[in-house]
């Protein structure tokens, strides 16, 4: 049997030092600012960490880029290092992870475009750009493997050295997941990356690998998806009633898988008729598509504002309509267009008055402020959930501007603002998916009346034992679901109807909430303490917890 080709795989290791000695070299850096902060007990360093790791990962597309168009253009070869060199240290000198989390995802996907981008930048743009683009997701597919079960064998590694030896290194996996992650994995995507400029080989097992991918599995899904939402629209049209926001996820979704699909199989389109069909259905069909995402939009950004999740999706349906019709005029548009316009709406996102960050604050702001100055007992749910978004998206001072000076230690996170918020315009708490949070609480310091009864059950949050039936099952009384259960073993023997509870009257009114049943002879009282609804727009309440004692004759 053939050995190790242990010869091939130096040689693959060396000449990617030679080829991206730069890569390597950030990856190491990176490993090293993770293993410090590991070990750090300063929030200084760790903070400088973070910068370095951050700036890294954006280093990682960008001098791949810059290499590949070194390549490419080889009298400009010091140019694109230096100008994508100034990028790298723009990026770790401006740019705050703790203050900037979402502009630094959006710089790393523009960096993550122009790195796809550049192998289209020569004559015969749609032959080249593919190859590199495919053998690049080959790489990472299979350094990602290699990666992970060298990952997999130094912890094993290092836990057994732990544990035979009798060693206790703190966070030595961490170490080690660190080197795997920023120093072997570039290390063996890079010895995997393709040449810059050659001949395309269909006949190469990666290349025949997707061809029989696209044509058993991406285009019959895609066909399946458009199916799906063709149906849907008609539904619209018979009805004649236009869709809500739960649109904007399956037009997407089949937006970018198509997109995705229709990027991939270029190299068939011309001989393959499956490759042909979805070529010249995808870009036809999805604009049309996209006029029931665009019109669930604007219903949803009129009434509620902008925000993030929404710019996302309107960007992502603008986008793909823009692909498809460059694909419509294929012999003047080169595939990389579809990479670019991604990466220049990225930036647009990140920077600047149409950013993601200003285009949401502006509208929800402007929606708040309509909303206080028309304040009424029916919008106070619209405002309470308008200032959670400010405050989990933007500072203290942007939220100051509408409440006035709030109460709040200055290590107070999010939800503490958020609630401080709250307070001060006596507002209620509204969750994430607007809807309210209700709450009732029987005063601690007015007792319950238990004359009469002769046992009380265990108060244990929302779970109460009865012991026995006359079967030998088990009885309880526990939340299950939107009520209040019990149950004889799995049986479902009686519910509580909790809804009507107003919980203002009942917090005032002598005695607390309770219920009379009867079972098997015994005769059972159940006193509602506590309990928290979330109650939608439509005033329907859903039961999230409840707190109980059980009273028996």
């Amino acid at each position: 049997m053939p050995g190790i080709p242990l010869r091939q795989v130096r040689t693959a290791v060396f000449a990617a030092l030679r080829r991206f000695p730069l890569v390597v070299a950030a990856g190491l850096v990176g490993a090293v600012a993770v293993v410090v902060s590991n070990h750090s007990s300063s929030p200084e360093l760790d903070k400088s960490c973070d910068e370095i790791f951050f700036a890294v990962l954006f280093a990682f597309p960008v001098l791949v880029a810059a290499v590949y168009a070194g390549e490419l253009f080889p009298r400009r070869k010091w140019i694109f290092q230096i100008v994508f060199g100034l990028a790298i240290l723009a990026h770790w000198h401006f740019l705050d992870p703790d203050k900037e989390g979402l502009s630094l995802l959006l710089v790393w996907i523009a960096a993550v475009c122009a790195a796809s981008v550049v192998p289209g930048l020569v004559s015969r743009p749609d032959k080249n750009w593919w190859r590199v683009n495919i053998g690049v997701l080959n790489a990472i597919i299979l350094a990602s493997i290699l990666t992970l079960i060298l990952l997999v064998g130094s912890l094993l590694a290092v836990e057994s050295i732990q544990a035979l030896f009798d060693l206790e290194i703190l966070r030595l996996d961490g170490d080690v997941i660190a080197i795997c992650g920023l120093l072997v994995a570039p290390l063996a995507v890079t010895a995997l990356l393709p040449a810059a400029r050659e001949e395309v080989d269909a006949n190469q097992s990666g290349f025949v690998v997707w061809g029989r991918l696209c044509q058993w599995a991406l285009v019959p899904m895609g066909f399946l998806f458009t199916a799906i939402l063709a149906a849907y629209a008609v539904r619209i049209l018979v009805e004649r009633q236009l869709p809500d926001g739960m649109v904007a996820m399956p037009v997407l979704a089949l937006g970018c898988y198509g997109l995705a699909a229709q990027l991939i199989l270029e190299p068939w389109r011309a001989d393959k008729v499956w490759a042909r069909a979805f070529s010249m259905v995808f870009p036809l069909v999805f604009p049309l598509f996209s006029i029931l995402l665009f019109v669930a939009l604007e219903s949803r950004i009129s009434e509620y504002g902008f925000t993030w999740q929404r710019y996302t999706a309107l960007a992502l349906a603008i986008w793909i309509v823009a692909c498809c019709v460059g694909f419509l005029f294929r012999r003047w548009v080169s595939p990389a267009f579809a990479p670019a316009l991604l990466g220049l709406l990225a930036l647009v996102a990140a920077f600047g008055p149409l950013s993601s960050q200003k285009v949401c604050l502006r509208s929800q702001s402007a929606i708040l402020e309509s909303l206080l100055a028309n304040r009424s007992a029916e919008s106070d749910a619209r405002i309470a959930s308008s200032l959670r978004y400010l405050a989990f998206n933007y500072d203290r001072a942007v939220l100051e501007r509408f409440t006035g000076t709030l109460e709040l230690k200055d290590d107070g996170n999010k939800y503490d603002l958020a609630g401080a918020a709250r307070e001060k315009l006596d507002l209620p708490e509204v969750n994430s998916d607007g809807s309210l949070r209700v709450e009732f609480e029987w005063p601690s310091d007015r007792a319950v009346s238990v004359e009469g009864y002769k046992t009380i059950h265990g108060l244990d949050g929302g779970f109460v034992e009865l012991g026995k039936t006359a079967s030998n099952k088990g009885l309880a009384i526990r939340v299950e679901k939107n009520d209040l259960v019990a149950f004889a073993g799995a049986e479902k023997v009686h519910a509580f109807d909790l809804s009507n509870i107003d919980p203002d009257a009942a917090e005032g009114a002598a005695a607390p909430p309770e219920f009379l049943w009867s079972f098997e002879g015994r005769k059972f009282r159940v006193v509602v303490i506590k309990a928290e609804w979330d109650q939608a727009a439509a005033g329907e309440r859903e039961l999230k917890s409840a707190t109980f004692v059980v009273l028996e004759k």
